[in-house]
């Protein structure tokens, strides 16, 4: 519950924030994402997602996708974080999919005896799609709050995370 209010906070001060340019041409609409699943790593500093996601215009639909940090993450404060690639699959329940790129920072939120809790904010880019979203472009801001417990083979917890930006449909 935590997470979710946190990201709740974070998503209703920065969505009247400018997301990125509007993308032009074909329906430009307004997409809002919120997320939530597991984050596994198994290597250090590489992550890899699975979930559930709720918005406009996916609806609902599960999402799965990697990240890998540069470097391990230093704790959260000003200008600091280390950097982060990624690609995201979000799949509608129609099974149409829409591709993202990210590329953002990563800090360290909180540290127990028992998890670190890890703050991400990204820069997302639609790189495509398929079915209702084939040829889709655009892109926008995505924060994410991450929760990794050790495990026997790596880390593992829960993610929560918000994205919202511009989307362009075909046609």
């Amino acid at each position: 519950m935590y997470i979710f209010t946190v990201v709740t906070v974070l998503a209703l001060t920065l969505l009247g924030a400018s997301a990125s340019a509007t993308p032009s041409g074909g329906r430009v609409r307004l997409y809002v994402e919120l997320g939530s699943g597991t984050i596994t790593s198994t290597v250090q500093d590489v992550t890899t997602s699975v979930g559930k996601v709720i918005g406009t215009p996916i609806a609902q639909g599960t999402t799965s996708g990697s990240q890998i940090a540069a470097a391990p993450p230093p704790p959260c404060g000003p200008n600091a974080g280390s950097a982060v690639t990624g690609s995201v699959t979000t799949t509608a329940a129609d099974g149409s999919e829409l591709t993202f790129s990210l590329n953002g920072t990563v800090c360290v939120s909180a540290v127990t005896s028992s998890y670190t809790r890890y703050l991400v904010t990204s820069t997302v880019t639609v790189t495509g799609g398929t079915g209702k979203f084939a040829n889709a472009t655009g892109g926008g801001k995505q924060f994410s709050v991450v929760t990794l417990y050790p495990t026997g083979d790596g880390t593992q917890g829960p993610f929560v995370s918000f994205l919202h930006g511009f989307i362009r449909l075909a046609g």
